[in-house]
C-alpha cells in the first residue's frame, strides 16, 4: 500500500512575533521568545475542542511570519476544506484583541485603572484554546481568573467544571461539552479572584461587541432567525451585556436580544 501523503492548511495570522506575542499570553515562567510554542499550544486545544482531536492534526508555527500550518493525514480529506474557515475567523479574532491591546490597555495604565493595587498579577489575556468553528453556545463572563493563564487552559476552573456537569446531567455527551463553552470575557484581563471589583469591564465596549458578533457569526447558520444561545454569568457581566445590547436580564429567565 502506498504511503499516505499528508495535506496541509495554512493560516496567516496577520503579523509576526512582535504583533502576536502580547495576543498569545504566556505565564511568567515561559520565555517571551517562545510565542510560537504558545500559539501551537492554544491552537491545538482549539482543534480538540472544535471536534478535531481524533484526527491526529499536527500544528506548527512559523514565528517570524505569523503562520500556522495544520497538517492532516490524507485519509482526512474533508479536513483541509473545513479548516480553511480558521483562515477567516482567527485573524479577525486576533485583530479585535490587538485593537484592545493598543488602544484600551495603555489608557488603563495611564489613568491608574490597571492593577491599581500593584499585585503584579494582571495580564492581558484573550480567550484562547476554545472552539472557534463548531460552538453551540456562547458564554459571557466578567474576566478570566489568572490561574487559567498559569495553567494554560481556559477551562481549568470550577465554573466550567460545574457547567460541564450540568450539561452532562441534561444529556450532553462529555466529549461535546466544550462546544457549549465558547467564552467571551467582558475584560480580557487575567487577574486574581479578589480583583473583580477593580476590573474595568466598561472600558472594553468595542472589544465586547466585536467578539460577541464574531463568535455568533461562526455559530449561526445562514438565513437562521435566531443565533444559538448566549449565557451571561455574574452581575457585572449581566450589567454590561444589558448596556451593550439594550435588554433587561433576569436570573434564569430566557430573553431575546438583538446583537
Amino acid at each position: 500500500m502506498a504511503d499516505l501523503v499528508p495535506d496541509s492548511t495554512i493560516i496567516e495570522l496577520g503579523g509576526g512575533s512582535s504583533y502576536l506575542a502580547p495576543l498569545y499570553s504566556l505565564p511568567e515562567s515561559s520565555p517571551s521568545s517562545k510565542v510560537e510554542l504558545a500559539i501551537e499550544h492554544w491552537f491545538s486545544q482549539t482543534l480538540k475542542r472544535d471536534g478535531f482531536g481524533s484526527l491526529n492534526i499536527q500544528v506548527s508555527v512559523t514565528d517570524t511570519q505569523g503562520i500556522i500550518t495544520l497538517t492532516a493525514p490524507s485519509s482526512e480529506q474533508a479536513f483541509p476544506l473545513r479548516a480553511q474557515a480558521y483562515s477567516d475567523v482567527v485573524p479577525k479574532f486576533l485583530a479585535i484583541g490587538a485593537d484592545a491591546w493598543h488602544k484600551v490597555i495603555p489608557r488603563l495604565k495611564s489613568n491608574g485603572q490597571w492593577d491599581p493595587h500593584n499585585t503584579g498579577k494582571w495580564h492581558f489575556f484573550m480567550p484562547h484554546g476554545l472552539p472557534m468553528l463548531s460552538q453551540l453556545s456562547l458564554q459571557f463572563f466578567h474576566y478570566p481568573p489568572v490561574r487559567l493563564l498559569e495553567q494554560q487552559d481556559y477551562l481549568a476552573d470550577p465554573v466550567p467544571y460545574r457547567w460541564e456537569q450540568l450539561l452532562e446531567t441534561v444529556g450532553i455527551d462529555a466529549d461535546n461539552a466544550p462546544l457549549y463553552e465558547r467564552v467571551i470575557d467582558g475584560a480580557p484581563i487575567a487577574a486574581p479572584d479578589d480583583q473583580g471589583i477593580f476590573i474595568p469591564i466598561d472600558a472594553f465596549a468595542d472589544y465586547q461587541t466585536a467578539m460577541v458578533k464574531l463568535m455568533l457569526e461562526q455559530m449561526t447558520a445562514p438565513g437562521a432567525t435566531f443565533t444559538p444561545p448566549v449565557v451571561v454569568f455574574g452581575i457585572p457581566a449581566m450589567a454590561r451585556f444589558e448596556k451593550l445590547f439594550g435588554v433587561n436580564l433576569d436570573i434564569l429567565v430566557p430573553m431575546v436580544a438583538r446583537i
